[in-house]
């Protein structure tokens, strides 16, 4: 199995802890979306301590561009905790997941003119259809459904994060790591800075800052530092392989976000406010299964 693969899954099942921890947060702590984007989006200046071991100057084009990825991924976080507050996390972060594969196969042909093998392709096929089990939902509570206006959230998240990818797949073919890494989270600063042209997101993130530091802080601190490993991780998977396999891996992460709302559920149903029914738990294990089918396609090209 290529290194990268292991990255991929390793990065995958650190952002689905990150889930249910920000689920726990968004529904426990009362952090708002925007006070949660903007603080990795502030935190994100922290990459700035890199520049002594690879930062160069790059072109105004590629700048802007670094720039823009960065922005656009703190967007789609804010979009994504919008989503992630209206619903189960069980329901909307399949929903996200299995959009941003689709999305950015045909980004990645059309914006960076990425071909893969045959192969790859069945196992993007057969990891797509096993993520869209994994969403399959047969509950009739009353945050089961998804409603239009969640799922217009939802699909926008998966557009800014495919775009996201893609972008961060450019940069990577024009510069090293680090340096990509730098100016890109140059621009996530940028991107939490434009919600302070709203006053209402400015006090969120005054919220967040605050708890941050209170006695929800510790559990707060988690998340952040469980979510900021799965995706400089991630990033760097970005540097080494196809951005359309690595979201398309996103599968992965839903069997264990599975495994921990259930025994969440079983402990104390009301922890994630999560449930399931017998038919759900099937679909979502045949789902499973062919995840792992897809994997062991790509572990074997």
């Amino acid at each position: 199995m290529s290194m990268w693969l292991w990255i991929v899954i390793g990065a995958h099942l650190l952002n689905a802890l990150s889930f249910v921890v920000n689920k726990f947060i968004l529904g426990h702590i009362k952090v708002q979306p925007a006070g949660y984007a903007g603080l990795i989006g502030w935190a994100s200046i922290f990459a700035t301590v890199l520049m002594p071991w690879g930062f160069a100057p790059l072109s105004f084009v590629n700048a802007i561009i670094a720039l823009v990825t960065g922005a656009v991924f703190i967007w789609a976080l804010y979009f994504f905790f919008s989503a992630l507050q209206r619903n189960e996390v069980s329901t909307i972060v399949p929903v996200i997941g299995g959009a941003i594969p689709a999305i950015t196969l045909v980004l990645a042909a059309v914006l960076i003119h990425e071909r893969l093998p045959k192969m790859d392709y069945v196992a993007f096929a057969v990891l797509l259809v096993g993520t869209l089990f994994m969403l399959w939902n047969t509950g009739k509570g009353k945050n089961r459904a998804v409603s239009n206006a969640s799922l217009a959230i939802a699909l926008g998240a998966a557009v800014l994060f495919a775009l996201s990818s893609v972008g961060m797949k450019y940069i990577f073919n024009q510069t090293e790591f680090i340096n990509g890494f730098i100016w890109t989270r140059w621009g996530s600063v940028l991107g939490a800075a434009v919600f302070l042209i709203s006053p209402a997101q400015t006090r969120y993130m005054k919220d967040a800052f605050r708890i941050l530091f209170s006695r929800s802080g510790l559990l707060f601190g988690l998340g952040e530092s469980i979510g900021a490993g799965g995706f400089i991780v991630l990033t760097y998977t970005m540097s080494l392989a196809s951005p359309t396999l690595i979201n398309a891996l996103q599968g992965v992460q839903y069997a264990l976000l599975l495994m921990v709302a259930i025994i969440g559920w079983m402990v104390k149903p009301d922890m994630l406010g999560e449930s399931f029914t017998k038919r759900e738990i099937l679909l979502k294990i045949f789902g499973i299964i062919l995840i792992g089918g897809g994997v062991w396609m790509i572990a074997i090209v």
